[in-house]
């Protein structure tokens, strides 16, 4: 992921806009905390997908003889 992809533009997407009409209905409390879970676990997952990718590329896995013991 670059820069370029993260930061804002001035110009909303699609899933921007849409993100508010589906979030303007009345929902309960626990709806929301399950959604931010959600979320959360998502991008978590994106997250650690990423590190185990930069781990990969640049060798830092269990097999480097750098972090034997």
């Amino acid at each position: 992921m670059i820069v370029e992809d993260i930061l804002p533009t001035g110009k909303f997407t699609q899933p921007q806009l849409e993100l508010p009409r589906m979030f303007s209905k009345q929902y309960p409390e626990k709806v929301w905390v399950e959604v931010k879970d959600l979320l959360s676990k998502y991008f978590m997952e994106k997250a650690s997908g990423e590190m185990d990718n930069l781990f990969d590329e640049k060798g830092w896995g269990d097999n480097n003889p750098c972090l034997s013991q």
